[in-house]
């Protein structure tokens, strides 16, 4: 079975310090990596190994995130988060990001949401 693995090349990774787009690498389809992943890989821009921030299309750590997360000076001379992606994302963002990851499960039935979202607007209110 180990031969017949598929590998896909929908994942980019871009360097930490100089936010240039680095060497694309393959991964198994069954294999999941966390959202933003760092890998340690070579920068032909920074011309020495440097983390790599995993961009994947269509995901919760686009380009744009990877970006705003660059900008926003998130990453030391080491290419490491100063604060971890999940908390970066409330503060950068606000709590919308946090509000929509709270209600994303797929195991709430459209009887529970109804009932949340009236509960919710009855606090607020």
């Amino acid at each position: 079975m180990s031969g017949n693995r598929k590998m896909i090349f929908d994942q980019e990774f871009y360097c930490t310090r100089c936010g240039k787009k680095g060497i694309p690498l393959g991964k198994e389809i069954e294999k999941t990596e966390e959202e933003g992943r760092l890998q340690r890989l070579f920068c032909f821009s920074c011309n020495k190994e440097t983390n790599h921030a995993e961009v994947v299309r269509g995901s919760r750590y686009d380009k744009k995130i990877f970006i705003d997360e660059l900008k926003s000076g998130n990453f030391d001379k080491q290419g490491n988060r100063l604060i971890p992606l999940k908390e970066w994302k409330i503060l950068y963002y606000g709590s919308f990001e946090w509000i929509s990851e709270e209600f994303e499960d797929d195991d709430i039935e459209d009887d529970e949401m109804v009932s949340l979202f009236h509960y919710k607007n009855k606090v607020s209110a």
